[in-house]
């Protein structure tokens, strides 16, 4: 019984834990590479993805592809290549959107992705 009791605990305590996005979607960036005013929820235009990776890259282009999230699955909206310096771990690249939705953002690494996030765009 008291098995139980803890399982159910540990089961409360992970399922309130909420991982934080791999890639962040913010305002700007300071001059020491923090984003500014980062969230989930922007108005159209442009805003700054910033990604900081565990270990550096080891590459020296990274792929981002944007989707739109659709009803039923995502559609492939575009496709953009950002260079990186191999034994970097953090990248920014501007991101421009000016249709309202919901959008998921992937980033790939020789054809596999090891980051992605969903954002939110209004028009106010």
């Amino acid at each position: 019984m008291k098995y139980l009791q803890v399982l159910l605990f540990l089961a409360i305590v992970f399922s309130g834990c909420k991982k934080t996005p791999d890639i962040l979607f913010c305002e700007g960036v300071s001059p020491d590479g923090t984003g500014n005013s980062c969230g989930t929820t922007f108005t159209t235009g442009d805003l700054t993805a910033v990604y900081t990776s565990s270990e550096p890259f080891g590459v020296e282009k990274l792929t981002i592809v944007i989707y739109e999230k659709l009803k039923n699955n995502n559609k492939e909206m575009e496709q953009i290549e950002l260079k990186v310096i191999p034994e970097d771990s953090r990248a920014t690249t501007m991101l421009s959107f000016y249709n309202e939705g919901a959008y998921h953002v992937a980033i790939n690494k020789n054809s596999s992705t090891i980051a992605e996030a969903d954002l939110k765009i209004i028009d106010k």
